[in-house]
């Protein structure tokens, strides 16, 4: 599913990148559970959402869910988030008891209106996970950028590798 934030239609089926749907919630809600779908942010374009509450699956190790970008720009896609978690796995909401075989790959998640008062994360990884994968991110500007917790169970082979980390309020 291909989501820029400039020259996208959320009337549009998403399916191609002559017609992308424009909001990452569009995109995200034709993501199917349990199936190697792919949401993919336009390099260099900024959105002012997050991912909010992740409660989707990949089929299996080998054919993951993946949220990642497309396009040519040298800057990774930028969520402006406010106040909000960047992305966040805490169950509840008609979740499943385990999210697994995901991975975010190469955006810019940034609180940018964020003042201290509250206590917003990057990315809050609650509920237990398997094969979970955070590469290339940048986390900037949260109270806590990463919150990796696995409450109510434990995470496995959850990965961290090559993000920038930086600005943490805390």
């Amino acid at each position: 599913v291909y989501v820029p934030s400039s020259g996208g239609n959320d009337a549009w089926d998403g399916l191609s990148p002559t017609t992308p749907k424009r909001t990452i919630a569009a995109g995200k809600a034709l993501l199917g559970h349990l199936q190697p779908d792919w949401l993919l942010l336009k390099r260099g374009d900024v959105w002012n959402e997050s991912l909010g509450q992740w409660s989707k699956s990949g089929r299996s190790q080998d054919e993951p869910m993946v949220v990642a970008w497309y396009g040519t720009a040298a800057a990774r896609p930028k969520l402006l988030t406010g106040i909000d978690d960047g992305v966040n796995t805490s169950g509840g909401g008609g979740s499943p008891a385990v999210i697994e075989n995901v991975a975010f790959v190469g955006l810019h998640f940034f609180a940018n209106t964020y003042d201290g008062t509250t206590n917003s994360v990057g990315a809050r990884i609650l509920q237990p996970g398997k094969h979970l994968l955070l590469e290339d991110c940048c986390f900037q500007g949260y109270h806590t950028n990463l919150v990796l917790q696995g409450y109510g169970g434990t995470h496995e082979d959850l990965r961290v590798r090559r993000c920038v980390v930086i600005d943490a309020w805390a």
